[in-house]
């Protein structure tokens, strides 16, 4: 799985950091380790690195592609496990820490995580497998003004309310199961013009809402505030 995830603006996000060889740096948004690849080629043997990733599977594609390195450490966590982690590494800060925010392109890419509507797959968006909530159970079981809310609030979707409307509608008939389906709701609603899809809105909005990336997000950034070193740097 080494192509788990392709890291963009690499020599972007190395120059803004300006690693020094003995840092403690912080990768937060492991995926398949790429970026962590090319930071660790700018550490010197005092720098150690910490991946961290709330997929399981961008922890073991990391981990295949960096396992040799000794410098290097993986963790399945959270952002608001970010100074937990820290602490059971015994780090008192970190000195740079990258926060490559999204969903990888694996995910994208992989039918069966459900976060495409491109591909048939079941409705899941759940970066963490093992989280209670999917995006299935989110649409099929949530109140109707609720549902508009979220399509509006996290996708800016317009049209949240007659979205909502029509799910609610699909779903009193049979339960929407899968990303095609859930596309095809959408677009009856909203029609196809232009180049992107018309349910590109809706499907951001529940992954936004399944993985509560929002409250991951300021969690994550309250705690590298409280653990950043003095003059250290945060990329996001």
């Amino acid at each position: 799985m080494t192509d788990y995830h392709r890291p963009v603006m690499v020599a972007q996000v190395l120059e803004y950091l300006a690693l020094r060889e003995t840092d403690l740096v912080a990768d937060m948004t492991l995926g398949g380790g790429g970026h962590s690849q090319a930071m660790l080629a700018c550490l010197g043997e005092g720098g150690r690195l910490l991946g961290l990733d709330r997929d399981q599977d961008a922890v073991q594609a990391a981990e295949d592609r960096l396992s040799g390195d000794p410098r290097f450490t993986a963790v399945k966590a959270a952002f608001d496990e970010f100074g937990e982690a820290l602490t059971r590494l015994g780090w008192p800060r970190a000195d740079k820490v990258l926060m490559d925010l999204g969903v990888s392109s694996y995910q994208l890419d992989t039918a069966d995580r459900g976060f495409s509507f491109q591909s048939e797959g079941p409705l899941d968006m759940r970066m963490d497998r093992q989280a209670r909530l999917s995006a299935e159970e989110l649409v099929n079981t949530t109140e109707e003004s609720r549902l508009a809310d979220i399509l509006f609030e996290y996708g800016e979707e317009k049209r949240s309310r007659a979205i909502a409307r029509a799910i609610v509608a699909e779903r009193r008939s049979q339960p929407i199961r899968t990303t095609r389906r859930l596309a095809e709701v959408v677009a009856s609603v909203l029609g196809r013009k232009g180049r992107i899809h018309p349910a590109t809105r809706t499907f951001q909005a529940l992954r936004i809402a399944v993985n509560g990336e929002l409250d991951q997000l300021r969690a994550g950034l309250d705690q590298v505030v409280e653990r950043l070193a003095p003059e250290g740097r945060l990329a996001v």
